[in-house]
């Protein structure tokens, strides 16, 4: 002990010591090489992954099932897992993965959507098939970043939860919206369409004007710009512009609640254009614009009656007029399309500009940390479209965690359950609209929004090639051109023609159904169908083509059949249940609807339609 080494012992050791730092300078490269963040990761990145094995493991808890739940596949050494899921009848998948991996063409009925980072994971789970997925689950081969794993994930499940959020609406209050377009039916007819709008703005730029808190920073620019841009607006923010001495091009109001406090005070020419959707409150087309035209914000629940006319009407709302702004300026031809207002965050306790309809409601910040929308109950109240108080009392009173997201300025802004969702839905219309124009959101404030220029609005109107000399009414001009001319009595009548079809075609479709519901009741719990059963069912689908009763059906009658099938304890006598409720939802809406097309019916009579057109 003590004694130095001998000196071949330290000369031996001094070799060993250098080759094994040439071997890690080595092993280093070959990691690098093979992108991988240590030998483990390089190690995980080889280890088999046999698809067979893989899918036996995701469903070995019996909570799995193909029909009804979507798959996340990471990573494009999925292919083999993907393909192996199609052929055990998975529907729905999911497939982040950078460009070039690919998959045999053939797979049946699986519907399989590629995204090459998790930002696109939005844009495939909202293209996912109806009915909504009940659940998720996530398969990536050993070595996977955990971090793209839980990113793809996130997006996905958020989502997946808004879609669940239309869904029940549409399932709630379906048929209300369908009593409410039929009872607009004249209007509908008598009345240009957004699609009489199509390239009516090509080559000029649009602000669209929503409510959020910063809309008080910078709404006085657009005053100087008038007739310079194309001013958009969403009804909550007409008294904003009015205060302003803004007088907006297109104002759009969707919403089916009482919005008529909205338009008080506004004077004949303050507004250029009032679009209005099928279902909102018959006082709104009273309201005094220049011009009027009708659009749908739903392309399920009210483009049909558009359909009936061969019209392009429809401005989807997702939850919020402002995407059917953005959607108008789109079609428009608009190069660059600004957002001021959309916050989709809240300021302090602040939910709205002051300057806006409703400016004066705050939040109610509570002791735990959440929010409530209870101090808005005075304002929000009178907005109720009947039937829709006790929903909204529930609404207002409830509490709402605050979240965090990236916020315009940087660092973090604060949100609740409903701007958030709408920020999802933001960023996946954002997506789809890449290509088509400049997305600028100059907001200087609220929520960051992945797909848009962040650029303050002075910047931006600095920035753009506008006429310094351009006449005032020339934006107006051009969107009354296209509006000019529709021809009231013949689309009136091609609408009554129309529903007197689908009139005379629901009550034989409803015995159709009936006699389908008598042959299921004797069929039992048989497994094989009888030839009765086959027949009404031949009769009762042909009699259905042509009737649009699917529009109005809420997604869960398809999704009753597919749990059913998926159940754990699937038996004949749960798949003839399912069957059963199916066939009563149907009918129950066939017969809502042969109300609500006879209540419409002596509205498009001949008599009155001479006097149909209005503005």
């Amino acid at each position: 002990a003590g004694l130095p080494p001998p000196p071949e012992a330290v000369g031996l050791l001094r070799e060993l010591l250098m080759q094994g730092e040439r071997a890690d300078l080595d092993l280093r490269q070959a990691l690098q090489q093979g992108r991988a963040k240590d030998l483990d990761g390089w190690l995980s990145a080889r280890a088999p992954f046999d698809p067979v094995t893989t899918v036996d493991a995701m469903v070995a808890d019996g909570e799995f099932e193909p029909l009804r739940d979507l798959v996340l596949a990471v990573g494009p050494r999925c292919a083999g897992v993907i393909e192996e899921l199609a052929r055990r009848g998975q529907r729905r998948v999911l497939w982040l993965a950078s460009e070039g991996a690919s998959l045999r063409a053939d797979l049946g009925e699986t519907q399989v959507l590629r995204a090459k980072d998790p930002e696109a994971v939005e844009e495939s789970t909202w293209s996912v098939v109806n009915p909504a997925p009940a659940s998720i689950r996530c398969v990536a081969p050993p070595g996977t970043d955990r971090a793209l794993i839980d990113e793809g994930m996130r997006r996905a499940l958020e989502v997946l939860r808004l879609r669940a959020v239309f869904e029940a609406f549409a399932k709630r209050y379906g048929m209300d919206l369908v009593r409410r377009g039929l009872r607009n039916a004249r209007q509908v007819a008598s009345l240009p369409n957004a699609g009489a709008l199509d390239e009516a703005l090509r080559g000029e730029a649009a602000v669209i004007v929503a409510a959020g808190p910063s809309l008080d920073k910078n709404i006085h620019l657009l005053k100087e710009m008038q007739g310079k841009v194309a001013i958009l607006a969403m009804n909550q923010t007409v008294r904003a512009l009015r205060r302003a001495g803004i007088r907006p091009d297109i104002v759009l109001a969707g919403d089916w609640g009482n919005l008529t406090p909205h338009f008080e005070g506004v004077e004949p020419d303050e507004i250029g254009a009032l679009g209005l959707s099928t279902v909102v409150t018959p006082a709104l087309f009273d309201v005094p614009a220049a011009q009027r035209f009708v659009f749908a914000a739903s392309p399920w629940i009210e483009r049909w009656l558009f359909d009936m006319l061969g019209d392009n009407a429809t401005l989807h709302a997702r939850g919020s007029v402002s995407f059917s702004l953005l959607e108008l300026a789109l079609r428009m031809g608009c190069h660059t399309v600004a957002f001021i207002g959309l916050d989709l965050a809240f300021e302090g306790t602040r939910y709205y500009a002051r300057g806006a309809a409703d400016g004066e409601a705050e939040l109610e910040a509570r002791g735990d940390g959440t929010v409530s929308m209870r101090t808005m109950a005075d304002t929000k109240m009178k907005l109720a479209a009947s039937g829709q108080e006790e929903d909204l009392r529930r609404i207002l009173d409830a509490q709402y965690r605050v979240q965090e997201v990236p916020g315009w300025h940087g660092g973090t802004v604060r949100t609740m359950a409903d701007l958030h969702a709408q920020l999802v839905a933001m960023r996946a219309h954002v997506r789809e609209a890449q290509g088509r124009a400049r997305l600028v959101n100059a907001t200087e404030g609220g929520a960051f929004i992945e797909g848009m220029d962040h650029v303050a609005l002075a910047d931006l109107l600095r920035s753009l090639p506008l006429d310094a000399n351009a006449a005032e009414g020339r934006i107006r001009d051009r969107i009354r051109a296209r509006l000019a001319g529709v021809d009231a009595p013949r689309r009136v009548e091609t609408l009554r023609r129309e529903l007197s079809k689908v009139n005379d075609g629901l009550p034989k479709l409803i015995d159709a159904v009936g006699v389908t519901q008598r042959e299921l009741a004797r069929l039992g719990h048989r497994v094989d169908d009888t030839p009765a059963y086959r027949k009404a069912r031949a009769r009762w689908s042909q009699r259905a083509r042509g009737i649009p009763v699917e529009h109005f059906l809420s997604v869960e009658s398809a999704r009753v059949v597919e749990d059913a099938l998926t159940a754990k304890n699937m038996s004949v006598a749960t798949l003839r249940r399912a069957e059963r409720e199916v066939f009563a939802r149907y009918r129950e809406a066939a017969e809502d609807l042969a109300d609500a097309v006879r209540e419409a019916l002596p509205g498009l009579d001949p008599a009155v339609a001479a006097g149909a057109s209005r503005g």
